[in-house]
């Protein structure tokens, strides 16, 4: 969700300043824009996933070190 929110509040800042610096309709912005939705979306899930299930399991692993250590 956090990913789909990030991601709809940069279509919006992102489409004009795509159309101002190239020149480019709003419409053809917006096109842009849609590519670059359709790439990062589904990487920025795929990345946030990782990120918490890798720091899930680290976390875990230090915590039974401890324990044994402790």
């Amino acid at each position: 969700m956090h990913a789909l929110g990030f991601e709809c509040g940069f279509i919006v800042i992102g489409v004009s300043i795509v159309a101002a610096v190239l020149g480019v309709t709003l419409l053809q912005a917006f096109t842009l824009e849609i590519g670059f939705f359709l790439f990062f979306l589904p990487y920025t899930m795929f990345y946030n996933w990782a990120y918490d299930t890798l720091r899930e399991k680290f976390l875990k692993r230090r915590q039974q070190r401890r324990a044994l250590a402790g």
